[in-house]
C-alpha cells in the first residue's frame, strides 16, 4: 500500500490517469490492426462448403454512360481476354449518340459473346445507375452477375475465374478495387491509403460474415438474389445499387469474399483532389444508411487513433521522464503492429507501394477522414446527379 501511495505522490494521478488512457487505447488500436483486420491475412475461402460442382456461366453487367471511346477501344477488347470457358459481357449504353451505339453493337461481329442495349438520355428523365443495371440483368443470359464499370479494368485475365470460384460457395461474391496511381503526389497516395483503409474495414467485416458494402465496380450476385429482393429499392437513391442492396441481401446469407491479386479491378483515376473529393462525397451519401455496428467499427477506429497520438504527444510534453519512456514505447510498438499488418493485408489483395509513407496517412489520413464526415452532415440534393 505504501508503495502506491509513494507511486502517486511522485507522478501525481493525472499523470497516471494520461498514461492509463495510452494504455486503453492501445489495446482499441491493438484489436483493430492485431485481431480485427488480421481476419482478412487469414481467411480462406476452400473452408466454405461448395454449392455448386462447377464453376457456372457468368454475365458481366457494365453500364456505360455517355460515348467513352477509350471503354470501346481498349477496355472492352481486354475484357474478351479473360481466360474463362464461358462467359459474356453485356453493356448497357445511356446515352443518344446513334453513330456511338452503331460502333459499339458492330463489335458484337467481333465478340460473339458481347450483347448490348440501349436506353435513351433524357434531361427530362435521368436515368440512374439502377435502372441501367435492371435492364442489363434482364438482358443477361447466365444467373451469375459480375458487376463493373467502363472506368474499371480486372488486373488479370483470370478476374472472372477467381470469382466464379465465389459463386461455387455463395450467392454473394465481393472483392477488392484500387484507384490507379497517376504518380508520386502526396494526395495520390493519401487518397489511395485512404480508400484502402476503408476497403480493410469493410472487408473484415465481410470476412467475418457480417458484409455490409462492396466495391461498386468488382461485386455479383446471383439472379435468385436479386429476384429475392425484388431489384434494387432503397429509397429511390441513385447510389445504394451495390452497398445498400449487398448489406440487405446478406442479412439471411453469407457471401464469398474473393481475396487475391487475381480477382483485384483497378478504377481509373480521372483528376486529383477536387475529383476524388467529389468521389468521396457520392460514394459517402449512403454511409448513414450503414448498420450502426458498421459505423461504430469504423468511427472507434479513427477516434481512438487520434486520441492515442494525443495523449501519447501530451505524456511527452508534461510527464516525467520514465512515463515518457514508457508512452513513446507504446507509440513504437503500436506503429510496428499497423505496418505489419497493412503489409500483409497489401500482399494478400495485391496492393503496392503503400508502405513506403504509411506514417504518413497515419496521422493526416484523420484530417481526410474527419474531413469527409463533416462534409457529408450537410444534406446536398445534388451530391447524385
Amino acid at each position: 500500500m505504501q508503495f502506491f501511495t509513494t507511486v502517486i505522490e511522485y507522478y501525481q494521478w493525472q499523470g497516471l490517469a494520461l498514461l492509463l488512457a495510452i494504455v486503453i487505447l492501445f489495446c482499441v488500436q491493438f484489436y483493430y490492426y492485431g485481431i480485427a483486420y488480421r481476419r482478412i491475412c487469414r481467411y480462406r475461402l476452400t473452408r466454405t462448403l461448395k454449392q455448386r460442382r462447377n464453376r457456372p456461366p457468368v454475365s458481366v453487367v457494365v453500364a456505360l454512360y455517355g460515348e467513352n471511346r477509350d471503354f470501346i477501344d481498349e477496355r472492352l477488347p481486354r475484357l474478351f481476354e479473360q481466360d474463362y470457358h464461358d462467359y459474356e459481357i453485356v453493356v448497357v449504353y445511356v446515352g443518344s449518340d446513334c453513330e456511338f451505339y452503331e460502333d459499339l453493337r458492330m463489335m458484337s461481329v467481333r465478340f460473339e459473346n458481347l450483347s448490348t442495349t440501349q436506353i435513351k438520355a433524357d434531361s427530362r428523365f435521368p436515368i440512374s445507375i439502377k435502372m441501367a443495371l435492371n435492364l442489363g440483368i434482364k438482358l443477361a443470359h447466365n444467373d451469375c452477375l459480375l458487376f463493373t464499370t467502363p472506368d474499371a479494368m480486372p488486373r488479370d485475365n483470370e478476374w472472372i475465374t477467381y470469382m466464379a470460384c465465389g459463386f461455387e460457395r455463395a450467392q454473394v461474391v465481393l472483392a477488392y478495387s484500387s484507384l490507379t496511381r497517376r504518380g508520386r503526389r502526396i494526395y495520390d497516395y493519401l487518397t489511395r491509403m485512404v480508400e484502402f483503409h476503408s476497403a480493410e474495414e469493410w472487408l473484415s467485416a465481410a470476412v467475418a460474415g457480417r458484409p455490409y458494402r462492396a466495391s461498386h465496380v468488382n461485386f455479383g450476385f446471383t439472379r435468385k438474389v436479386y429476384d429475392s429482393a425484388r431489384g434494387f429499392d432503397h429509397l429511390n437513391m441513385n447510389i445504394g445499387h451495390n452497398d445498400l442492396f449487398i448489406e440487405h441481401v446478406t442479412r439471411s446469407r453469407r457471401a464469398a469474399v474473393i481475396l487475391s491479386p487475381h480477382a483485384a479491378v483497378d478504377e481509373t483515376r480521372w483528376g486529383g483532389w477536387h475529383w476524388w473529393w467529389k468521389r468521396m462525397r457520392y460514394y459517402g451519401s449512403a454511409y448513414a444508411l450503414y448498420p450502426r455496428s458498421a459505423r461504430n467499427f469504423s468511427e472507434w477506429e479513427s477516434g481512438s487513433r487520434l486520441l492515442f497520438f494525443a495523449a501519447v504527444a501530451t505524456s511527452l510534453a508534461v510527464l516525467p521522464y520514465e512515463l515518457k519512456i514508457a508512452a513513446a514505447v507504446l507509440l513504437a510498438v503500436r506503429y510496428a503492429i499497423v505496418w505489419n499488418t497493412t503489409r500483409q493485408v497489401a500482399r494478400r489483395i495485391g496492393e503496392r507501394g503503400i508502405l513506403t509513407m504509411l506514417w504518413l496517412y497515419d496521422t493526416a489520413g484523420l484530417v481526410l477522414h474527419y474531413a469527409v464526415r463533416v462534409s457529408l452532415l450537410r444534406k446536398d440534393p445534388d451530391v447524385w446527379r
